[in-house]
C-alpha cells in the first residue's frame, strides 16, 4: 500500500452522480451542433476535446486498475499532461461521443470505496478525488463547448461547491476571493 499524496488528503466523496450530471450534459451539448468549430483549447476541436475526454476517462480506468495491482508509478511527469493529452487525442480511434460514454461509466463501475489510494500523476490520491477531477474535466470543457458556439456553461451550485473544493487541493490551498463567483475563479485558475 502507498501512502496519499499530502495536498491530495481530505474526505472526498464518491460523487457518480454529478458525473454522470456533468458527462450527460457536456455529450448531449457536445452531439448537438458543428463538431468541427475550433475551441479555445488549441488546436482542438469540439469533437476533439471529446476524444480527450474519452481518453482522459480511459486512462483514469487503466490508471485505478493498475493501482490495485500494486503498482503506483505516475503515468509521467505532472508537466507533461498537456503532451500526454495531445498524443492521446492525435492517437484517439473510434467515435469520441460513444467511447466518453463507455469510459465514464467503466470508471464509475470501478469505483465504490472513495478512499482507495489510485495513481495520478501528480502522485497517489484517493479515487473520490480523481472522480472529482473527471467531474473538473467534464464542466470546463462543457464551457469551452458552449463558447465555441458563442456561450457559456455553468454547472449547479453543488457542482460548483465540489469543483471549489477540488481546486482547493490543487492550488495548495487558495480559494476565491471574497465576493468572487467561485466557477469564474475555477474557469480563470485553468487558464480560461
Amino acid at each position: 500500500m502507498t501512502s496519499i499524496a499530502e495536498w491530495a488528503v481530505g474526505d472526498w466523496p464518491v460523487r457518480a452522480d454529478l458525473l454522470r450530471v456533468e458527462a450527460d450534459a457536456y455529450i448531449s451539448d457536445a452531439r448537438a451542433g458543428d463538431r468541427s468549430l475550433p475551441t479555445r483549447c488549441p488546436p482542438w476541436t469540439i469533437d476533439d476535446i471529446t476524444k480527450h475526454l474519452a481518453a482522459t476517462f480511459h486512462r483514469y480506468v487503466e490508471l485505478l486498475r493498475r493501482s490495485r495491482t500494486g503498482d503506483f508509478r505516475p503515468p509521467f511527469k505532472p508537466e507533461d499532461l498537456a503532451e500526454e493529452n495531445l498524443r492521446a487525442v492525435r492517437e484517439f480511434s473510434g467515435d469520441p461521443i460513444s467511447s466518453a460514454c463507455e469510459e465514464v461509466a467503466r470508471f464509475i463501475s470501478l469505483v465504490s470505496d472513495p478512499a482507495e489510494p489510485m495513481i495520478n500523476q501528480r502522485g497517489t490520491i484517493p479515487v473520490g478525488l480523481q472522480m472529482c477531477f473527471g467531474i473538473n474535466e467534464f464542466a470546463i470543457h462543457h464551457d469551452d463547448v458552449a463558447a465555441a458556439r458563442g456561450s457559456s456553461y455553468r454547472p449547479s451550485d453543488e457542482v460548483v461547491g465540489v469543483l471549489r473544493e477540488t481546486w482547493h487541493a490543487l492550488t495548495g490551498g487558495e480559494t476565491p476571493p471574497s465576493g468572487t463567483d467561485p466557477w469564474k475563479w475555477i474557469l480563470a485558475k485553468s487558464g480560461r
